[in-house]
């Protein structure tokens, strides 16, 4: 074995020097990165001084030929080479797929535009339509909080609420309600959320 005097950085980009004996460059690569470092260069000992310097290393970001053929003893083996950073990266990386795939599938099941114009809805509404007509066709959103079988409130827009009054025939929450004359009440969700607390 080799004693190697080398330049290697640390995870924070600070330059470290030290000595460790490696039986060639690659395997002090390899010793360095075990314990979190990067060569950047390194040459033999005082003891050689005229041994040149070996800046020739494998970097981290360095390709590594994929065999022809890929089997699980060889999907182990390359985790079983990874440093705990790399193995750290992967799993960010799995976990930015999940959450991506987790995204797209709430932005489909809740698209930005299912509130009905600020304008549009007013006209759609009239006195003696039931609760399920309203809900089908006009607000399918309703607002989860403060509601009463007797007036319930529909998200307008995401910031904007509005309150229809019903009458309770057949039963309190039934579809069969239908819009009361009165007073539709259109109010800011921030200032419900005030009234609340």
């Amino acid at each position: 074995m080799t004693e190697f005097h080398y330049t290697a950085m640390d995870l924070q980009g600070k330059t470290v020097q030290g000595n460790l004996a490696a039986e060639d460059t690659h395997a002090l690569a390899a010793e360095l990165q075990k314990i979190g470092l990067f060569m950047v260069s390194a040459r033999p000992s005082e003891d050689n001084p005229s041994a040149p310097e070996v800046t020739d290393v494998p970097s981290v970001s360095e390709e590594t030929p994929l065999p022809e053929k890929l089997d699980d003893s060889t999907l182990l083996g390359t985790l079983e080479n990874t440093t705990w950073l790399q193995r750290l990266i992967l799993i960010a990386m799995l976990a930015a797929g999940i959450l991506s795939g987790l995204w797209g599938a709430y932005q489909r099941r809740h698209p930005k535009n299912s509130y009905p114009p600020d304008n549009d809805w007013s006209s759609q509404i009239r006195p003696g339509m039931t609760r399920s007509e309203i809900e089908e066709k006009v607000f399918p959103t309703r607002y989860l909080k403060g509601q009463r079988s007797s007036r319930t409130r529909y998200l307008v827009s995401p910031d904007t609420v509005a309150e229809i009054p019903y009458d309770e025939n057949g039963g309190p929450w039934s579809g069969d309600n239908r819009m009361r004359k009165g007073v539709i009440a259109v109010m800011k969700a921030s200032d419900l959320e005030k009234v609340r607390r």
